[in-house]
C-alpha cells in the first residue's frame, strides 16, 4: 500500500471550490466524507495526493482525520482551510503547529464550567 499525501479540507465550500478548480477523477465516499486521488508533480517527483472533505467543526475534523490515518496511513497530513482563532492572540497567516488541544465546549456542558475555565486560563500561561 502507498502512503499518499493527504490533504483534508473541510467546509463545504471550500471543497466544492477545489473540487472547480483542480482536475479529478470522480470522487468516492467514506463513511466520513467524500474524496479522490491524483498524481501530481511535486519537485522533480509525481506523489499521489488524496483529497478528503472532512466536514467542519473540530470533531468532524478530528474523526476525519482518524479515519484518513488509519486507512491511508499518509506520509504527509495537510490541513487546508479555514479555522477559529483568537483574535489579538497571534497574526493573520500564522502557522500554528498544536502540542496539545482541548475540547472545552463539550467539557463546559458536561462538568463545572469555572473549573474549566480556570483550566483554559493556567494552560494558556504555560511555556
Amino acid at each position: 500500500m502507498h502512503q499518499p499525501i493527504v490533504v483534508i479540507i473541510s467546509a463545504n465550500i471550500e471543497w466544492e471550490v477545489l473540487k472547480t478548480v483542480l482536475p479529478h477523477p470522480p470522487a468516492n465516499s467514506s463513511p466520513l466524507g467524500q474524496w479522490f486521488e491524483i498524481d501530481q508533480k511535486i519537485g522533480s517527483t509525481v506523489e499521489p495526493v488524496l483529497f478528503f472533505h472532512g466536514g467542519w467543526g473540530k470533531i468532524a475534523a478530528a474523526a476525519s482525520a482518524q479515519y484518513v490515518l488509519d486507512r491511508w496511513s499518509p506520509r504527509l497530513l495537510v490541513n487546508l482551510g479555514t479555522c477559529g482563532g483568537f483574535e489579538g492572540e497571534i497574526e493573520k497567516g500564522t502557522i500554528i503547529l498544536a502540542e496539545r488541544t482541548l475540547v472545552y465546549d463539550i467539557i463546559e456542558l458536561m462538568g463545572d464550567p469555572a473549573q474549566i475555565s480556570n483550566e483554559v486560563r493556567n494552560q494558556k500561561t504555560r511555556p
